[in-house]
């Protein structure tokens, strides 16, 4: 599923609720960035570990709220950009509400309809 969701830039954020990580293949259009110094990689479904290179913070905006990306992986060889559900709702007081042609993303306190997809 897709939500449409942008940054600085414009991105498509693919919600994925077995992701532990946020990762996204686009550097260019997120706002703060650092090199990532360490040695581990991103393992895929394939067994396959691709290289890390940097750690993203930054923030989606919508006509509700902002919302906070933290520690994002930039993986070069990730083909999309991928929102991880879990870390999403702790990061942010949300939860989200998966129906069969679409889901939610609402507030953890008052249960209003924050974005969908």
């Amino acid at each position: 599923m897709q939500c449409n969701l942008s940054s600085t830039g414009s991105i498509d954020w693919f919600p994925d609720t077995g992701a532990n990580q946020h990762v996204t293949p686009d550097l260019a259009t997120l706002t703060t960035s650092e090199p990532y110094l360490g040695n581990d990689n991103l393992h895929v479904g394939d067994g396959k570990g691709l290289h890390i290179s940097h750690l993203i913070h930054t923030k989606i905006y919508t006509q509700h709220r902002s919302f906070t990306l933290s520690n994002v992986l930039h993986v070069p060889a990730i083909t999309k950009p991928q929102l991880s559900v879990q870390k999403f709702c702790l990061d942010n007081n949300v939860y989200f509400e998966f129906h069969p042609r679409v889901f939610y993303v609402k507030d953890l306190n008052t249960h209003e309809v924050l974005l969908s997809g």
